[in-house]
């Protein structure tokens, strides 16, 4: 079986729409066919709602609870932004839009299973038959604060060192002569903040971590369980801990799970030694804040950052990437910030995506915020606004939902969310994409399909490390109270100096381009069923808008629709392709990424297998990794692929294709000042002189043309050798060669003053 799940995916496209009059939109100079005015939404529940309001957290005793959306007088109401937001994202997709408020997070990875192959092969090398050599290597992290000329500046600074396995047997008996209160419970299931915590001196109250010990030296080590056994390569300290030949400090990380004695088990913790000052470098910030977004909301983290600030050096692992610090972590086998950022990922479609240079169609009519400060001018106020949408009906609110879980897989789930070059399942030599990957794309705009069946799921047990069903806590659980299918809401939507084609977009993105059986999702529980809305234009409220213009008239509801998909339709024609399939003849309302919108938003589109609209268990994401299957797009599409008709540049294809075009404008605008210059001139000779003398491919041939008409000023008569003499003169100060020149050079200046009577 495929990866299942209750979202799926809209492709990314590499081409974007650019409305060609974006320069001129405004909030105070109309447009000549602009229309202004407040039109009437009624919007219709087809299962429970809930928008949130009101939240109680969850305890241990009790799960959390999450009420609708109320006002002070205890209406129930819908507020605008939200509104807003869903109908924004159907119009980014729908008219090819920039995926550019996306936070640009930085994903790690840490999976030692079957299907992360990837992982293990960048921080461990395989040396022989199950056997590795770990390639993290230890350093010392602090920040140094420097000063120069009375300008301050902060940076981060590694000191790499060398480091050691120690047994835990071997520190427990060293802990017991450092009078360390239940040195043993090092083995306990338990963060390396706790090890630090409870590592300390039972009358100094001090931590006792610096020690003196030998090595054994680097040898093959026998890991792992029974049934795959394994070997590690490492450097690992003599039992007699205490005195030898190195000093060091012991460096705890965390223990997954209790050790037992079992193989498999996590048996060892570190001591660093030998720092290497003379060794120590600047670390590039990008990679300390993909260090730090990785450890962000660990315990262990906040617990180093704490003495950072306090000017003390950290113990880390660290890989190399072309001789310089290329990645962090906190444990040896550590959290792997990927290469590439979200934002990264998406720019590898079309680094456009992010451009904040330009304007897409949803940043003309929704307005956005440009913190770029060399490009401040294109922020946008919103000329789309919706008022509060306010129940009409009595309200009915479900009250007697089980508890449930919200949330699900994130971005990391690359099964599912990165680009894969396969739809349903990889082959066994074909390795997933991941955002380690150069060419690695994102799966596109995530939507919720419609399921025509609402369910909460009740949590499930789940199984411990000794294989027994443990109850979930009341902590991550959630009670939900929304209203009952068939709750109605009224709104109001006001436009300011919108065009025909920007008023039919917001009908297209309002009402599915007037199909009545699509649903939009609103709200929480989408990925349960939860949130499906119809939104329908009260008719009566179309004669309330007015023109911008005196003598104007407001078209008809269906004409802005169908200017609106007239533009794209035109616009997608007439898009630039450069893919293998480029002479496709397609449509816009027949593209993969059309298909896969409207399909999602169809209740009768939704699979056969409801059970395919809903999470997986946490054992299959893994087990649908190893067996390297991939999530499919919701409905098959028989025409071409995003890929099919636009090329994916890579960053020198690109800067060539740039130059290519700005050398074409260059021509382009070289050609119409040269038919403009050309218009001053009356007559067929004066035009020739004007090409030979100014347009000469270089120099040295304008040079001997000019030669030449000196030559011919003899033959003609008075007016067109007065005419041609001050070109001449004109040209020859411009080259600086009016004034002095050689012998052959004043003769010729001689001969076209003479004309000219100077």
């Amino acid at each position: 079986m495929s990866v299942y799940a209750p979202y799926n995916f809209v492709p990314l496209s590499a081409w974007i729409f650019k409305p060609d009059w974006a320069a001129h939109v405004s909030h105070d100079l109309p447009f000549s066919d602009g229309i202004s005015g407040t039109l009437e939404l009624s919007i219709q529940a087809h299962s429970p709602l809930l928008v949130g309001g009101q939240q109680k957290t969850a305890t241990e005793n009790a799960p959390g609870e999450v009420r609708f959306f109320q006002l002070p007088d205890k209406r129930y109401a819908i507020p605008g932004t939200s509104l807003k937001g869903m109908i924004r994202n159907v119009l980014e997709i729908a008219s090819f839009g920039k995926m550019r408020w996306v936070d640009d997070k930085w994903l790690s990875v840490r999976d030692l299973t079957k299907g992360g192959e990837f992982y293990r092969q960048h921080l461990s090398q395989n040396i022989a038959p199950s056997t590795y050599r770990p390639l993290a290597r230890a350093g010392w992290l602090k920040l140094v604060h420097t000063e120069k000329a009375d300008q301050k500046s902060v940076h981060w600074e590694l000191t790499p060192c060398e480091y050691a396995r120690v047994e835990h047997n071997d520190l427990i008996e060293w802990g017991k002569k450092q009078n360390v209160e239940k040195p043993e419970n090092i083995k306990d299931k338990q963060s390396a903040v706790y090890k630090y915590d409870n590592w300390v001196d039972q009358d100094k109250k001090r931590q006792s971590l610096s020690l003196q010990f030998d090595i054994e030296g680097n040898q093959r080590w026998k890991h792992g369980p029974i049934h795959h056994p394994l070997s590690l390569e490492y450097a690992k300290a003599k039992s007699s801990l205490g005195q030898g030949q190195y000093e060091g400090q012991v460096v705890f990380t965390g223990q997954p799970a209790e050790n037992t004695g079992e193989k498999g088990r996590k048996h060892l913790e570190f001591i660093f030694y030998n720092p290497d000052d003379d060794k120590s470098e600047k670390v590039d910030e990008t990679v300390i804040r993909a260090f730090q977004q990785t450890h962000a909301d660990s315990e262990e983290w906040a617990y180093w950052y704490k003495k950072i600030r306090e000017g003390e050096s950290v113990p880390v692992f660290y890989l190399e990437k072309k001789g310089k610090v290329g990645s962090l972590g906190l444990a040896m086998m550590y959290r792997l910030a990927y290469n590439h950022s979200i934002g990264e990922v998406i720019k590898h479609t079309n680094p456009d995506h992010r451009s904040d240079t330009f304007h897409d169609l949803p940043e003309l009519l929704f307005g956005t915020v440009n913190e770029n400060e060399e490009h401040n001018d294109l922020t946008l106020k919103s000329r789309v606004s919706f008022s509060l949408a306010y129940l009409e009906n009595e309200a009915q609110v479900i009250d007697n939902l089980s508890p449930t879980i919200l949330g699900g897989p994130n971005a990391s789930y690359y099964p599912s969310y990165v680009r894969q070059k396969t739809v349903s399942r990889l082959t066994e030599r074909q390795p997933y994409m991941t955002y380690m990957d150069n060419t690695a794309e994102v799966r596109g705009w995530k939507c919720y399909p419609i399921n025509p069946r609402w369910q909460l799921p009740k949590p499930k047990p789940w199984l411990n490390s000794k294989g027994k069903q443990v109850e979930l806590s009341s902590k991550v659980k959630v009670k939900l109270y929304p209203l009952a299918e068939g709750a109605r809401f009224k709104c109001a939507l006001k436009i300011h100096n919108l065009r025909r084609a920007e008023l039919g977009a917001l009908i297209w993105a309002l009402t599915w381009g007037d199909q009545e059986n699509l649903r939009h999702g609103l709200g929480m529980g989408k990925p349960f069923g939860l949130g499906q809305i119809s939104i329908d234009i009260k008719a009566e409220s179309w004669q309330g808008l007015r023109p911008t213009h005196p003598q104007g008239t407001v078209p008809s509801r269906e004409a802005c629709l169908q200017t609106f998909v007239d533009l794209m339709e035109k616009a997608w024609e007439n898009a630039e392709r450069s893919g293998p399939k480029k002479e496709v003849q397609i449509k816009w309302a027949d593209s993969i990424q059309l298909k896969q919108l409207l399909a999602m938003a169809d209740p009768d589109k939704a699979p056969g297998n409801l059970e395919q609209l809903t999470y997986m268990s946490l054992p299959q994401f893994q087990k649908q990794k190893n067996e390297r299957y991939v999530l499919p797009p919701y409905v098959n599409h028989e025409g071409p692929d995003d890929h099919d008709l636009f090329k994916r540049f890579t960053e020198s294809e690109r800067w060539q294709l740039v130059e290519k075009q700005r050398q074409q404008a260059e021509a382009v605008k070289k050609a119409a000042e040269k038919a403009a210059e050309l218009e001053k001139y009356s007559s067929d000779l004066e035009r020739k002189l004007y090409l030979d003398l100014f347009l000469a491919p270089n120099q040295s041939l304008a040079e001997a043309k000019a030669t030449e008409w000196v030559d011919e000023l003899e033959k003609l008569e008075a007016g067109e050798a007065q005419t041609i003499a001050g070109t001449l003169k004109q040209f020859y100060v411009k080259m600086g060669k009016w004034k002095g020149g050689n012998k052959k050079q004043k003769a010729k200046v001689r001969a076209v003053k003479d004309i000219l009577g100077e």
